[in-house]
């Protein structure tokens, strides 16, 4: 990860678990402005000049899971 400040942060390649499918989807590249997610998208998709850009590869993400307890 680099020092860049922003509130846009790109998390590449990103599997997803959307609580709905039994399997993992994706890979995607996933875009959250803030503390929205802006847009989902095939990995390839999502570029923003400004955003933080995570390598996902590897990992899953899943949308909406505030609390695990």
């Amino acid at each position: 990860m680099n020092n860049k400040t922003t509130s846009i942060i790109l998390f590449q390649n990103a599997m997803v678990f959307d609580g709905i499918n039994d399997k993992l989807r994706g890979p995607f590249d996933i875009t959250i402005n803030g503390n929205l997610i802006e847009s989902i998208q095939e990995s390839g998709g999502g570029q923003k000049d400004s955003a933080l850009v995570i390598n996902s590869t590897g990992y899953t993400l899943i949308p909406g899971l505030i609390d695990a307890h």
